[in-house]
């Protein structure tokens, strides 16, 4: 299981999980430590993603913080998960353990 902190308050709990076709990711949203969402994805052999998790990341993400009042809050996120593949080293706004 990998943890991302996208905030002190919002981090991400992901695993990626065997299935008879293939695997499939799962992440956990957690705000305060407590879960308020979970998303996953499929995929039959390998991804193409930057790096592990992005595209399922990307789906909490989007589809956690809809209202209207959040959407500076998932455009922040959204950006910080896009540019974690690009940036590749130098200063994060988030953590990512094993």
């Amino acid at each position: 299981m990998k943890l991302f902190e996208l905030s002190k308050e919002y981090k991400v709990a992901c695993e990626s999980q065997s299935t008879r076709s293939g695997f499939r990711h799962v992440a956990i949203l957690l705000k305060n430590g407590c879960e308020v969402a979970r998303t996953k994805v499929c995929y039959l052999n390998r991804t193409w993603e930057a790096y592990e998790y992005q595209t399922v990341l990307i789906d909490l993400v989007e589809g956690y913080f809809t209202d209207d009042n959040e959407r500076e809050l998932r455009e922040d996120f959204l950006q910080v998960i896009k540019d974690r593949g690009i940036k590749g080293t130098g200063w994060m706004p988030w953590r990512s353990s094993e």
